[in-house]
C-alpha cells in the first residue's frame, strides 16, 4: 500500500485561455475514479467525466481560496470555455480561423454545459448557486460525493488519490480524447502511483508500470493488495486507449520476462508500460509566480 503523503508544495499554475488559470497538478480520489468517473465513461457520458476534471483543475484550492469558498470557479471562466476544454468543437461545425463562433453555436455550448452540470449536481460533485440577473455561481465539491467542501486528498486511508496533470487539459488533449483514451490515462496514472516507493520520487506522468490490465477491475479477486480501490475499466477499452495514446507518443511499452524491481523471472511475458504525459507541458504556458489574474470582482494572486 502506498503510504500517506503530505501535499507537495507546488504552486505552479497554467494559463488555459481567456485569463483562466488552472493547476499544474491536482489530485482526485481513487474512489472518485471508481465510483463516479468509470460509471460515467461506461454510460457513454465521457464528456461529463471530462468536464468534472476540468472543473477540478480550475476550482480554487483551499490554500488559494483566501476569503472565498474553496472550490469556487472564478467568474471569468465562461460556459463556452468549459465546453471547449472538455469537448472541443465536436459536432458543432467548424469555425473559420480568427472568427468568433456564431450565436447558435454559443447557445449550444452553454446548453451542453448546463446539462452536464445538472448531472454532476445530482451526483453531489458540484453546486450551482443562483444569482438573479447573472449566471449561477459555480462551486466544485469534494469528489467523494458527500457534498462537503472541495479539498485535496492526502493519501491517508479512504483518501488515496491519483494525480492529474493540468497540461492534459491546457493542451486540449483531454478535449480530443474518447472513452478509451480517458480510461487509459486514468488507469496509467493510477498504476504509476501504485508503483511508487518510499524514498523514490518521480515526476507525475513519467512513471513506468507493469500491472496486467485485468488488475484494475480485478473482478475475480486475483490481485492484491486486498484493501486497494478497484477501478472497473474493461480490458478491451484499456487496450484500445493505450494503443491510441501510444500513437500520440504519450505512452509506450516493451515486453519483459523479469520483474523490473526484483529481477525475478515472471511466470510469463508481461508488458512494461512507460508514461510520457509530461510531454504535454510543452504545449501550455505556465503562469509566473509574480503574475496576477484579473476578474470582475478584483485580483487574485498566485
Amino acid at each position: 500500500m502506498v503510504p500517506p503523503q503530505t501535499r507537495p508544495d507546488n504552486d505552479e499554475r497554467l494559463r488555459l485561455d481567456f485569463g483562466v488559470v488552472g493547476k499544474h497538478l491536482f489530485r482526485i480520489r481513487e474512489r472518485h475514479v471508481a465510483d463516479h468517473l468509470v460509471p460515467l465513461i461506461s454510460s457513454r457520458a465521457v464528456a461529463t467525466a471530462k468536464l468534472d476534471l476540468v472543473l477540478r483543475c480550475i476550482a480554487l484550492s483551499p490554500q488559494h481560496a483566501g476569503k472565498r469558498v474553496p472550490g469556487l470557479v472564478l467568474p471569468q471562466c465562461s460556459w463556452e470555455l468549459l465546453h471547449d476544454l472538455s469537448k472541443g468543437d465536436q459536432g458543432l461545425g467548424a469555425v473559420s480561423p480568427g472568427m468568433d463562433p456564431s450565436v447558435k453555436v454559443l447557445k449550444l455550448k452553454r446548453k451542453w454545459v448546463g446539462q452536464q452540470l445538472k448531472r454532476l449536481e445530482e451526483m453531489k460533485l458540484v453546486r450551482r448557486i443562483p444569482r438573479p440577473g447573472n449566471r449561477p455561481q459555480l462551486l466544485v465539491l469534494r469528489d467523494d460525493g458527500s457534498g462537503q467542501p472541495f479539498d485535496d486528498p492526502d493519501g491517508s486511508r479512504g483518501n488515496t488519490y491519483i494525480s492529474i496533470l493540468g497540461s492534459a487539459i491546457g493542451s486540449r488533449a483531454l478535449a480530443s480524447w474518447g472513452a478509451p483514451e480517458l480510461s487509459a490515462y486514468l488507469a496509467a496514472m493510477a498504476a504509476e502511483r501504485s508503483e511508487s516507493r518510499p524514498g523514490r520520487s518521480i515526476e507525475p506522468g513519467t512513471g513506468r508500470w507493469y500491472r496486467p490490465l485485468a488488475w484494475f477491475a480485478d473482478k475475480d479477486g486475483l490481485y492484491g493488495p486486498s484493501d486497494r480501490v478497484r477501478m472497473g475499466f474493461s480490458v478491451p477499452t484499456l487496450e484500445r486507449g493505450i494503443a491510441k495514446l501510444e500513437a500520440s507518443k504519450l505512452m509506450s511499452h516493451r515486453r519483459i520476462l523479469r520483474n523490473p524491481r526484483t529481477n525475478q523471472r515472471l511466470r510469463g511475458p508481461r508488458n512494461l508500460y512507460f508514461n510520457n504525459f509530461d510531454s504535454l507541458s510543452d504545449k501550455v504556458k505556465p503562469l509566473k509566480p509574480t503574475e496576477s489574474v484579473e476578474f470582475e470582482e478584483g485580483f487574485i494572486e498566485f
